[in-house]
């Protein structure tokens, strides 16, 4: 039987386009393409409502996954954080610094037309994701 991949693929970075205020950002995988998902990033910039907000990352790929911070960290108004989900080892972001990083495991692998999105709980209409861009690597299948 062939591999599934064959190849090692190719590195890509993949950025979204804008994103309007009060709005999840996503990405979707391409036809004829997969995506290992090696690393995301989400900056959330939040209004001064006062809520308390919490960045989830959601995958589907292999069924529905989703990756948030530990310890039900949750940001609050008037705050911009980066958020850094990775399979690579990093130092673990601290709220007073603004960046949080969330550890993912190796091999999510994301099918073409699915996707990768965020979800913000709580998210309020002038809250703003300013960022939101995946690291891959990428196959192309032919068609």
């Amino acid at each position: 039987m062939p591999p599934l991949f064959p190849g090692s693929g190719a590195i890509k970075a993949i950025v979204s386009g804008a994103i309007a205020p009060g709005v999840n950002a996503g990405l979707v995988v391409p036809t004829h393409a997969r995506w290992e998902l090696l690393a995301a990033r989400v900056v959330l910039s939040t209004d001064v409502t006062v809520v308390n907000r919490r960045v989830i990352l959601h995958c589907f790929g292999q069924g529905l996954v989703h990756f948030r911070p530990s310890s039900n960290l949750e940001q609050a108004a008037s705050l911009a954080y980066q958020y850094w989900f990775s399979i690579y080892p990093q130092d673990r972001g601290a709220p007073e610094n603004a960046h949080i990083c969330v550890p993912l495991p190796h091999k999510i692998i994301i099918r073409d037309t699915a996707s990768v999105w965020t979800d913000v709980h709580s998210l309020q209409a002038g809250d703003q994701i300013t960022d939101f861009r995946l690291l891959v690597n990428e196959w192309i299948e032919p068609e």
